[in-house]
């Protein structure tokens, strides 16, 4: 039986599907009934459902927002969209987060859903067998003398990125997988070194070895060494042949086949927590750093919001900093996605409030992609959010239509045409005074800021990229590569290609 979830902030849609069908029948046990995304993910932090049916648009989370949270921490997890025909471009990015299928709400029944929910089952089925790589071991006289003989087990998993620049840059980050080459590697090395029973393929990032041990290697003691060594020397050679690391778990006693299936199925969920501890681990499974202790409350995103909107900046960080200490030390990790996605979801949301230019966020988006533990996650969000907050003060200073105009011309500066009679049409202010507002503001004129908005830009861009001159002068606003040119000379310092040569990615 199969454990499902329904979300919709429609009470008649979701009573609608509970009657639809015969669930019990298909397989399907209903265990909660949510009406919006927030309470959709509490609930499914409780309740680990297998599968989760929701709309798209919902208020205070979105479906598309949900479906990423819940891929975050349970990417198993088969999640099925329900959206109406006007909000179908939701569809496409569903599907790129991992979404299983969609049910469009007018053309609900029950042989659609049915057929659905019939391709989920066969799904999980084959995922169950591929997870858990002992499930497919048949107990029949064949494979009995396997099942008896006892084995020593090892996780070899590829560390990942962290995850944080995936949710600040909204970039879908694939992660890295084994290929053949190094699959078939690591089995040469190891039938060279230990005498292995199976490697089996967990799935593209982990392997798990099954090894035959003779009996001296057999006591606790000695048993532990002995894998410990050879993790090292494993980790050494995966690292200088591929350049890349792993983390290994070790499973320090010897079991059988039923054995390492249950052990396994009860310290799975542990390995993920490896997210606290960096990367290139050798860690015994059963260790306590890898345990969750216990749940913490996500961070209240309107309680953090009022802070910032009073700028109560000490109390700001220091709850921060005094919640990540909490997740760390209970190994929270639905605690710490949940949390990370309120700050990094307020950042963006303050960011245009406090006139943050494309080349500040964009500075943020590559800051996040250096980040490579909890500890420089924590750092990095501390340093951005006072950095905001430092933008919001800042922001102050101005008049409205001041504050308005600079908005404007950070949005619009890669406009050939754009010019003072644009933006007051904008501000919907004469231009006459609108120019005398603004230089009395900041002391200077419109011009000079749209040459230095179009300037920081440009930098940008020769830094973290081999574009053409022509490519560059078109994207911050100007017809000709030679009149850029002496602009950016004039402002700058130095011609662009020189620029380019002294400051660009190698």
């Amino acid at each position: 039986m199969l454990d499902l979830m329904i979300v919709d902030d429609e009470k008649m849609v979701v009573n609608d599907l509970v009657n639809l069908i015969d669930w019990q029948a298909s397989g399907f046990n209903i265990v909660a009934q949510a009406y919006n995304g927030k309470s959709a993910l509490e609930k499914f932090s409780r309740l680990k459902p297998d599968v989760v049916i929701t709309d798209i648009v919902m208020p205070v989370m979105k479906g598309i927002d949900l479906l990423r949270q819940i891929k975050m921490v349970a990417p198993a997890t088969i999640v099925i969209l329900i959206s109406s025909y006007s909000e179908f471009a939701y569809v496409k990015e569903a599907l790129d987060l991992g979404a299983f299928g969609y049910l469009l709400k007018d053309e609900i029944n029950a042989k659609s859903l049915l057929a659905l929910l019939a391709k989920v089952k066969i799904n999980l089925q084959s995922a169950a067998e591929t997870v858990n790589p002992f499930a497919s071991i048949a107990a029949d006289s064949s494979s009995s003398a396997a099942l008896q003989k006892s084995f020593a087990y090892m996780i070899c998993e590829i560390d990942q990125p962290f995850p944080l620049a995936e949710m600040v840059c909204q970039e879908k980050v694939n992660p890295s997988v084994f290929h053949s080459a190094e699959i078939q590697f690591v089995r040469d090395i190891v039938y060279e070194q230990i005498n292995v029973h199976h490697v089996f393929v967990v799935s593209g990032s982990r392997l798990i070895l099954e090894l035959s041990v003779n009996r001296k290697c057999g006591q606790h003691l000695q048993l532990r060494e002995c894998l410990h060594l050879f993790a090292k020397y494993l980790q050494r050679e995966i690292g200088d042949r591929f350049s890349r690391t792993v983390s290994i778990f070790l499973i320090n006693e010897l079991l059988n086949q039923q054995g390492a299936r249950e052990f396994y199925q009860r310290y799975e969920s542990s390995i993920r927590n490896r997210i606290f501890w960096g990367s290139g681990l050798i860690i015994d499974l059963t260790d306590d750093r890898l345990a969750r202790i216990g749940a913490l409350q996500v961070l209240d995103s309107a309680e953090l919001a009022t802070m910032i909107k009073r700028k109560n900046r000490d109390k700001l960080l220091s709850q921060i900093e005094h919640h990540f200490q909490d997740i760390v030390s209970r190994r929270d990790f639905n605690g710490f996605f949940g949390s990370l996605e309120s700050l990094v979801n307020l950042i963006d949301l303050f960011s245009h409030e406090a006139g943050q230019s494309p080349l500040k966020i964009s500075a943020r988006h590559d800051s996040s992609r250096t980040v490579a533990n909890i500890g420089q996650c924590q750092q990095w969000l501390i340093n951005e959010i006072d950095k905001l907050l430092d933008d919001l003060d800042a922001a102050e200073k101005y008049s409205h239509n001041v504050q308005k105009t600079i908005n404007y011309i950070r949005e619009n500066f890669a406009d050939k045409d754009l010019g003072l009679n644009d933006i007051a049409d904008a501000v919907a202010l004469s231009p006459t005074h609108l120019g005398f507002l603004f230089k009395k503001e900041t002391g200077v004129t419109i011009n000079h800021f749209i040459t230095t908005v179009r300037m920081d830009q440009a930098m940008e861009m020769l830094r973290s990229a081999d574009c053409k001159m022509y490519e560059i002068a078109g994207s911050v606003g100007y017809r000709s590569s030679q009149y850029f040119s002496q602009v950016f000379t004039k402002h700058v310092g130095c011609m662009p290609k020189e620029y380019h040569r002294a400051y660009g990615k190698q």
